[in-house]
């Protein structure tokens, strides 16, 4: 891997600080102004996101997969309107993975590994259906009211941004937000009367509904179906429920970053080594 380098910009020039004769050339020697920041080298943040498919109910309602995941990654008002929404969250240890993998390996899975690499800026959208006719999304939203919504030729998908969390090492923060992507043709005439068509989509963000989790070392968090997602209009249900032609399955996301810190500029004294991350561990 090309080692990589960000350089430190700062608004304070150089200071000149003036010495007794006879030690320094001329008197004067270049000095780092004591307020100068302090180099930060940033965080190469490489993102594993595992995407399992396993017949509905394996996690959903299953104690035993649940025992061993730490249900407070999130606070808890955004941990109980995700539950009642459809979607439950919870962190682990990679040293844990087996046990994890043990539990899924017992049911027929499709599994997809997804991999993003970014510089202390991590964005990018997950499509978790298709395109839709048409959908209706019953939620509780942050406020305990419930809001319904209907669309037309839409596509479900999910906002994942990470960055490095501050003051907290080798922490990343990630943001999971559902959007809904409505896609909506419009008819437009000119001035010769030539009828053209023009598509413009138009991403309804369900903010209430979002959640971030700062995700240690060695861990990964759990994204999967609540029990409420059995319920047909819940968020839950339409962002990681399906149904296949011969029963019905529900999707498990495991987010699992790798983050390395990125070497100062080579002539800075405090120029730390670069750390790579760790390989990912096997999809299940």
């Amino acid at each position: 891997m090309a080692l990589l380098a960000v350089a430190a910009c700062s608004d304070v020039g150089p200071q000149y600080k003036a010495y007794p004769s006879g030690g320094v050339a001329n008197g004067w020697k270049l000095e780092t102004a004591p307020t100068d920041p302090v180099q930060s080298p940033g965080m190469l943040i490489e993102m594993c996101v595992y995407r399992i498919t396993v017949p509905f109910g394996t996690v959903s309602h299953s104690d035993r997969f649940w025992n061993r995941v730490d249900e407070t990654a999130v606070d808890i008002g955004t941990y109980d309107v995700l539950l009642k929404n459809g979607v439950r969250i919870g962190e682990a240890p990679l040293s844990e993975w087996s046990y994890f993998k043990s539990i899924l390996d017992a049911s027929p899975i499709l599994s997809q590994r997804l991999q993003y690499t970014a510089i202390d800026h991590l964005s990018q959208e997950l499509e978790m259906t298709g395109p839709l006719d048409d959908e209706t999304i019953f939620y509780t939203n942050s406020n305990g009211e419930p809001v319904g919504r209907s669309f037309d030729h839409c596509q479900n998908v999910l906002s994942m941004t990470a960055v490095p969390t501050p003051r907290l090492a080798r922490t990343v923060r990630l943001t999971v937000c559902p959007v809904v992507r409505s896609i909506v043709t419009k008819l437009q005439y000119t001035q010769l009367d030539n009828e053209q068509s023009v598509t413009i989509q138009r991403p309804e963000r369900l903010y209430d509904l979002n959640l971030t989790a700062d995700i240690p070392p060695d861990h990964f968090l759990i994204m999967a179906p609540s029990s409420e997602a059995q319920y047909q209009t819940r968020l839950g249900n339409r962002f990681l429920v399906n149904d296949a032609p011969s029963d019905k399955q529900e999707t498990i996301l495991l987010f699992v970053p790798q983050p390395s810190d990125l070497p100062l500029p080579p002539d800075s004294p405090a120029a730390p080594i670069l750390t790579q991350g760790k390989a990912g561990p096997p999809a299940p």
